[in-house]
């Protein structure tokens, strides 16, 4: 799964990649694809160069200018791990000069800490993923179809754009859940540092907080009046830092992905039950309700104001 979300009203497109060349796709198979989920083929199911260049413009191109005309005026960030093949002077040039956007690399090593996707939304979306498997499966005599492997490889494509649609839409429907994401990666900052007490990376048993002058020293990059601080930041300029666009992960490559989507359009019917999709072990506990108050994550006032509609995730 090729995953991209905003905090924002502005969502992106989701992109499934399956395994195969995608030159016997019927135009059957192709018009049953969910009408939301951008669909690539590739050898191995991976997101290499080619096909991270031709991600950014069919679908992320295109999703900026959809509804529009025309691409935003205002630049766009988008931000990315290190994967190298999205790293390539070649994919960051077309982003800055036909998309209007800044490629932001994360810091390496820190994927866990710092990307929304793995603050909750990779989550997310897979055990929603695993919830419309079930009840597909409960529906007439899909279960025995499933476990006598009489679907054919088109069959399986078709179901996981479905899947996969419906998971995101959820994931849309709720901002204040997609904003937090970003809010607790501190990926929401402001220049007067409001908010900051918001930021809760991933392994720290309290909130974030960030040195001032009174508990840091010259040495460590504060200035002798403090700018660094909540305060000196407020003085270096009025409003919010202007947005980011998005953060992006390959989940074919970083674990995000579903081990049923790599199914080549060579693929026979010969599909042993030992390979059925894992996320059909998920516990029937292991739900999330964006609309649950006890769960902190889920739940947050969103500043007024705050996001524009161009801060997305992309997440490889």
């Amino acid at each position: 799964m090729q995953v991209i979300f905003g905090p924002g009203e502005k969502n992106m497109r989701i992109s499934v990649i399956f395994r195969g060349q995608g030159k016997r796709i019927s135009p059957v198979e192709k018009a049953a694809y969910h009408k939301d989920v951008d669909v690539f083929f590739q050898e191995n199911a991976w997101a290499d160069q080619k096909f991270c260049m031709e991600w950014a413009k069919r679908s992320y191109r295109e999703g900026l200018i959809r509804g529009r005309g025309e691409l935003p005026k205002a630049r766009s960030i988008l931000i990315m791990d290190n994967l190298h093949a999205q790293t390539t002077d070649d994919v960051k040039g077309y982003l800055a000069k036909q998309c209007n956007t800044i490629a932001w690399l994360g810091p390496a090593e820190c994927t866990d800490e710092v990307q929304p996707v793995d603050a909750g939304a990779g989550r997310f979306l897979k055990v929603e993923v695993g919830n419309e498997m079930d009840k597909w499966l409960d529906q007439s005599d899909n279960i025995e179809r499933w476990e006598t492997a009489s679907l054919t490889a088109s069959d399986r494509r078709v179901l996981i754009t479905q899947w996969t649609g419906a998971a995101v839409a959820k994931l849309n429907s709720n901002q204040g859940y997609r904003h937090r994401l970003f809010e607790k990666c501190g990926m929401a900052m402001t220049v007067d540092g409001s908010g900051d007490d918001r930021i809760t990376l991933e392994g720290l048993d309290q909130p974030y907080t960030f040195p001032n002058d009174d508990d840091s020293s010259e040495n460590e990059g504060g200035s002798e009046d403090g700018s660094d601080g909540p305060e000196g930041r407020e003085e270096e300029g009025a409003g919010r830092r202007e947005p980011v666009v998005g953060d992006e992960r390959n989940g074919a490559n970083s674990g995000e992905g579903m081990e049923g989507a790599g199914y080549s359009d060579e693929d026979d019917d010969n599909m042993s039950q030992s390979q059925t999709d894992a996320l059909a072990l998920l516990d029937e506990d292991d739900s999330m309700d964006p609309d649950d108050p006890e769960d902190e994550t889920q739940g947050m006032e969103i500043p007024a104001g705050f996001p524009p509609s161009r801060i997305y995730l992309r997440c490889s």
